[in-house]
């Protein structure tokens, strides 16, 4: 695994921790948040969207990286959108397995 990979998988792990870590809030929860990310997740699973495995990424643990898209999904256009940018930008790079 290159740097590129690396820093890759901590920032997407990063984004992860605080989107969920944001559900419940000053003993509020944010339902809404929660359904978009099991939406998410059930609409990454159902059309086996993985952006991991695009990326060159091979999970060792079952449906692991069709969750995770499920997550990114849920968050949300704007992040979808950003994230995207991103992996073009590694993609770009040269850094990813093709």
């Amino acid at each position: 695994m290159d740097i590129a990979s690396l820093l890759f998988l901590a920032v997407m792990v990063e984004g992860i921790v605080t989107y969920v870590s944001s559900f419940c809030l000053g003993g509020k929860c944010q339902w809404k948040m929660l359904a978009s990310m099991v939406l998410g997740i059930v609409v990454a699973i159902n059309f086996e969207i993985d952006v991991f495995e695009f990326l060159g990424f091979e999970s060792t643990i079952p449906y692991m990286s069709k969750i995770l898209t499920g997550i990114i999904i849920g968050r949300g256009s704007n992040y979808v959108a950003d994230f995207l940018k991103t992996v073009q930008n590694y993609m770009g790079n040269g850094s990813g397995k093709k």
